[in-house]
């Protein structure tokens, strides 16, 4: 869960968002904003938001139909990806109400493929992998030995001692993904169910100590704490597009400019308290829960390594070898 405040908002400027440029633009009819969006869309250049939710909006409710049957038919789904990309940049470079429900129904036809977040994940997942969990033992033995302990026993840790493990976890994991340093705080939040957040803000996570998973589910709390410190990734991604560091050959591109539209835009990211599905299924989210879940896979399915010796990791049982 990202935090997005508004005095965050105002903090930071306007200068922190990115803003499209246009002219005025004003329709009379349908066929006119038809014309006008069309002709933009087909040359890859972005739209006014306004006129981007107009286009969605017909395009939604049958608006199109005597004018293009064959685009009304297919919808939302018949555009291409990058068309899809492009009107769901312009919607959010401006703050609006209406924003949500076009956001949304681009989200449900964003039309990715069903190994996207798999593949955007596999960082989380490597660095649970057999081969680095050795790494992290020759690196930081301290911490492996505590983590080890931690998840066999998490009651017998109070609240300081996780906050330092987690720290030292979240320390490594930046350095693995090379993001910058992430502060780790544990504080009691009333809401049971807020396991986590992240702040861009202050480039910070705070876990929810008022929680079962922080209580007595170490393997919960790390993946939530994974999935916060992967939304400090998207914003990487999101900083290395805007500065045109990642083209269109970049393996990372598509999401790039999904975490670019969703985070560094005025009004791309949707609020759990505006709708919670709207929120749960956005592209920064999904990426999110599957960094975290990932991780978490990989950490208990080698779990068991976190207490061989570094040097012993990785070899097998040669007990009954001849």
């Amino acid at each position: 869960m990202l935090v997005r405040s508004w005095q965050q908002r105002m903090h930071l400027g306007s200068n922190d968002y990115t803003v499209f440029s246009y002219a005025t633009e004003s329709f009379d009819t349908i066929e006119e904003l038809y014309a006008h969006a069309t002709s933009q869309l087909e040359a890859g250049n972005h739209l006014s938001s306004a006129t981007a939710r107009r286009y969605l909006n017909n395009l939604m409710y049958e608006g199109f139909r005597e004018i293009d049957p064959e685009l009304q038919a297919k919808g939302i789904a018949g555009l291409s990806l990058d068309t899809k990309l492009i009107l769901y940049e312009s919607i959010a470079q401006e703050f609006h109400p209406q924003n949500l429900q076009y956001l949304m129904a681009l989200n449900d036809e964003m039309g990715l493929a069903r190994d996207f977040y798999a593949c955007e994940a596999e960082e989380s997942t490597s660095f649970f992998s057999m081969d680095n969990i050795e790494t992290l033992q020759n690196q930081y033995p301290n911490l492996i030995n505590s983590l080890d302990r931690l998840l066999k026993s998490p009651t017998s840790f109070n609240i300081e001692a996780k906050s330092n493990i987690f720290q030292q976890l979240v320390d490594a994991y930046c350095i693995y993904c090379e993001i910058p340093r992430l502060n780790v705080r544990c504080k009691f939040e009333e809401d049971e169910g807020l396991q986590g957040f992240y702040s861009a803000y202050d480039k910070s996570i705070t876990l929810n100590t008022n929680t079962d998973n922080f209580r007595r589910n170490p393997l919960g709390t790390i993946e939530t704490l994974i999935h916060e410190a992967r939304h400090s990734k998207q914003h990487a991604l999101a900083q290395a597009y805007r500065n045109g560091e990642i083209k269109e050959s970049h393996s990372s591109y598509i999401a790039a400019r999904l975490f670019h539209a969703s985070l560094m835009t005025a009004g791309g990211y949707i609020s759990p308290e505006f709708n919670y599905s709207g929120y749960r299924d956005q592209p920064a989210e999904m990426d999110a829960r599957a960094a975290g879940g990932a991780a978490a896979a990989a950490l208990k399915r080698n779990q068991k390594y976190l207490s061989a010796t570094p040097q012993r990791a990785m070899q097998p049982n040669l007990a009954f070898t001849f």
